[in-house]
Order: structure tokens, then C-alpha cells, then sequence
């Protein structure tokens, strides 16, 4: 639900890949390949322990990002992402944005934008238009 409401958000105009990770009790996350949701895809489970076992705080910024920064960056240059959307709680935490995304730079070649939100409604919304966007599973 979280990357359906993302990709309403984002109102794309060509295909693209976007990863979707969503950090609050647990991870949440989605993954849109050519403009197609990957049923599935199961992404948030390279962060889920690790962020149970190290629950971001100001204390631990730099350590918890250097460990996302890692996945996020192979994930990138796997999937070939065009955007990495990032919501939840972490957002709010002092300094995790930056740190976060000084950690993901890659060459040119990758043309990848780290996107920030703290757009509560996403999940809701992509609920809602579930029916709008089943156009993603044919």
C-alpha cells in the first residue's frame, strides 16, 4: 500500500523504478520495476532486525546509516532505481537525512534521487486508489 500511494504521489511520467521503505514498529517497503509492482518483493527484510536491534536515535545516526546506506546503495545499483523513497520516524531524527544521503552518493552513471517524506498518508492512499492503480499488476 505504502509504494501505491508513493507512486500517486509522484504522478511519474515515464517508467521507473522506485524502492519504497517506510520505518516505524517494523519496516515496510515496496518496489516498482518499469512502472510495475514486484508482488513480493520482501526488500524490507534487509533492514527489519537491524532496525529492531538498533533503534535509531541521535546517538546511533551515523552507525544505522552507515548500515541502510550500504543495502540502500547495492539495491540502487541491482535494481537500477531511479528514486529511493524514505518515510517514517527516522525521518525525524536529528541529522538522519544527511548523514543518509552523504553515505548513498554513487557515480554519475547512477541516476538515483533520494527522496525524503514525511507524508503520513501514503499508505492510506495508496489504499484507496488500490482499484485506480490495479493497472500496475497486469
Amino acid at each position: 500500500a505504502y509504494i501505491l500511494g508513493i507512486s500517486y504521489y509522484m504522478n511519474r511520467k515515464e517508467p521507473s523504478n522506485i524502492l519504497g521503505l517506510i520505518f516505524g514498529t517494523g519496516v515496510g517497503g515496496g518496489l516498482i520495476i518499469q512502472d510495475k509492482i514486484v508482488l513480493n518483493a520482501e526488500v524490507h527484510q534487509y533492514f527489519e532486525k537491524f532496525m529492531k536491534d538498533n533503534n535509531l536515535n541521535e546517538d546511533n545516526v551515523e552507525y544505522v546509516t552507515f548500515y541502510l546506506s550500504t543495502i540502500i546503495k547495492n539495491l540502487i545499483m541491482l535494481l537500477n532505481l531511479d528514486k529511493v523513497v524514505i518515510g517514517g520516524y527516522v525521518n525525524k531524527v536529528y541529522g538522519f537525512k544527511e548523514s543518509l544521503a552523504s553515505k548513498i552518493e554513487l557515480s554519475s552513471f547512477y541516476n538515483v534521487r533520494i527522496v525524503f517524506t514525511n507524508n503520513e498518508d501514503a499508505i492510506l492512499l495508496g489504499l484507496m486508489n488500490y482499484r485506480k492503480n490495479y493497472k500496475f499488476w497486469k
